[in-house]
């Protein structure tokens, strides 16, 4: 009995010893924070069609505490294979496990990044709640390389941007979650915010729109809040409007903050017409800045402003969905409802990527002002 304890100690003991030989210690450690990948460059004399140029950013703690931030890229064939030659340049322990953001050049996003997203799902340091932005213009290792007048640590601007546009619904918040799950969802296609670098700042410059996993077209900042406020996940936000009175001529503008967004969409057929779907939205906000010449503070006035803002939304929101058409992409989830009112069977034999050009889809807003703000707007007096 006491050789079997003396035994079991032991096993024990090595067991111990042996788990305490890997020790991950912070300085010895590149956190990647944002990787980005773009094309290989043709000059290198590289196959461009099976090689990616890799790049990794993360904070770079050295052992008397100072926080930098190391920015290190290579070229590989796949993205594992990639951090095993990131590793080889580096003096630190590469982990993935608070991977926040990838990037994706706008070069790699017309190509399809199914491969490289299939990639990070299979790993299981890297969580599903990974955001995927697309870089315009420039590629995600320049972008990586440069220095902001934003902030010196740009991973946790990046990030903490984004979660800030997404907040006030000026972008999609796309993780890598939900773009694979537009991406199999054959009645939806994926979206993905777009950054842009300028020459001492980057910004947010709109919202792409995926055909599965390939960048096809893209609404641009004016739009994205027309956009947004469609997809049944936004509910609140700011939308300026412009219009010309239709007796005067005269140009009005009105910014609506709007605290209520419903969306309902409705498939119709009839035979031997295409399928007609009604996007019905409605939306109910306040007043948060008006040049024009209405009298808010009546009822009458009001009405008339609404009913124009209704217009002007009917139109704009018409040209997106035209704009969708022409590409082929369906990021609205158009789909899911026909696929949900002709039956599964029927959606089996229909081709929804050659059929949706065809649809004909109307937009029905409905505008509501439920408040002017602290005072009641009155046309601005005219100058004499």
């Amino acid at each position: 009995m006491n050789n079997r304890r003396a035994w079991l100690s032991a096993v024990m003991t090595l067991m111990l010893c042996g788990g305490c030989s890997y020790q991950l210690v912070i300085e010895r450690l590149l956190t990647i924070e944002t990787i980005g990948y773009d094309k290989v460059d043709a000059k290198l004399g590289l196959d461009a069609t099976n090689n990616l140029n890799v790049t990794v950013s993360g904070p770079h703690i050295s052992e008397d505490g100072e926080d930098r931030r190391e920015v290190i890229s290579t070229i590989a064939s796949t993205s594992k294979e990639a951090k095993l030659y990131l590793s080889r340049r580096s003096d630190r322990i590469i982990v993935s496990g608070q991977l926040r953001s990838i990037l994706y050049s706008e070069d790699i996003a017309r190509e399809g990044i199914y491969k490289i997203s299939d990639s990070m799902l299979r790993d299981p340091q890297i969580g599903n709640r990974v955001k995927l932005i697309m870089v315009e213009g420039s590629s995600s290792k320049d972008f990586l390389s440069s220095q902001f007048k934003h902030d010196a640590k740009i991973d946790s601007f990046l990030h903490t941007m984004l979660e800030k546009e997404h907040q006030f619904n000026t972008i999609p918040m796309t993780t890598l979650h939900e773009f694979t799950r537009d991406y199999y969802d054959d009645g939806s296609d994926p979206i993905m915010p777009i950054i842009k670098k300028t020459k001492d700042f980057f910004m947010v410059s709109g919202i792409a729109l995926f055909q599965d996993d390939r960048y096809m077209t893209r609404i641009n900042p004016p739009e994205t809040r027309v956009f947004l406020s469609m997809m049944d996940r936004y509910r609140h936000g700011d939308i300026s409007f412009n219009w010309k009175e239709p007796e005067s001529s005269k140009q009005e503008r009105l910014v609506l903050s709007f605290i209520a967004n419903k969306r309902k969409i409705e498939v119709r057929e009839q035979q031997e017409e295409p399928i007609q779907v009604t996007v019905a939205i409605s939306l109910k906000g306040y007043v948060l800045e008006y040049y024009g010449g209405h009298d808010l503070s009546k009822k009458e006035e009001q009405v008339a402003v609404e009913a124009q803002l209704e217009e002007q939304f009917e139109k704009r929101a018409a040209a997106i969905i035209k704009q969708m058409q022409t590409h082929r992409v369906d990021n609205l989830g158009i789909g899911r409802y026909v696929r949900n009112s002709i039956g599964l069977r029927r959606w089996k034999q229909m081709n929804w990527r050659e059929e949706f050009p065809n649809v004909k889809v109307t937009v029905k807003a409905t505008v509501q002002i439920v408040g002017t703000g602290s005072r009641n707007f009155k046309p601005l007096p005219s100058k004499t």
